[in-house]
């Protein structure tokens, strides 16, 4: 197994690591030094921060579409994040969190809609997205598996993406 992929396991201090991780790789080829350097170049030419929509578009009209056709379709109130494409939100080559998503919380949306202490607020306390305090919704889950915004990708009839 790949040296950070093997660090990155260990420190989940699953039961028996050493022993499972042996029997899973004992019959794989050894990696060959080309090979390494390919992974290694890619990994480091990789930039999630340098996004190029066109580009992300058509790599997701290639590959992703045939079976994504519902996130192909316009939406009258689009999600944003969508132009800068899937893998702002999305690891298209897997993800141990749900729907192969890059975080399993709140966290997620919040990368991008900023959150503001409750100053506003009457108490002076609360999270505030925009101008809602979503103190209480946050503590249900994330945006959308608390029922609130369930249409992330883009919504035909509501501009908060709720339906």
């Amino acid at each position: 197994a790949d040296r950070s992929v093997r660090e990155r396991l260990a420190l989940a201090k699953l039961p028996d690591f050493t022993h499972r991780l042996t029997e899973l790789t004992k019959n794989l080829p050894p990696l060959s030094a080309a090979v390494q350097k390919l992974i290694e170049d890619r990994r480091k030419n990789f930039d999630p921060g340098q996004a190029v929509a066109d580009r992300g578009r058509v790599v997701f009209e290639k590959t992703c579409a045939a079976c994504h056709r519902e996130q192909t379709r316009p939406a009258v109130f689009e999600h944003e994040a969508l132009r800068e494409g899937c893998t702002v939100c999305h690891t298209p080559h897997g993800s141990i969190n749900r729907k192969m998503l890059v975080a399993s919380d709140s966290n997620l949306c919040l990368r991008c809609h900023a959150q503001v202490q409750g100053v506003s607020a009457p108490s002076g306390a609360g999270i505030f997205i925009g101008k809602v305090d979503h103190s209480p919704f946050l503590r249900q889950g994330t945006c959308w598996s608390a029922g609130c915004h369930t249409a992330v990708h883009g919504s035909n009839v509501d501009p908060k993406m709720r339906f």
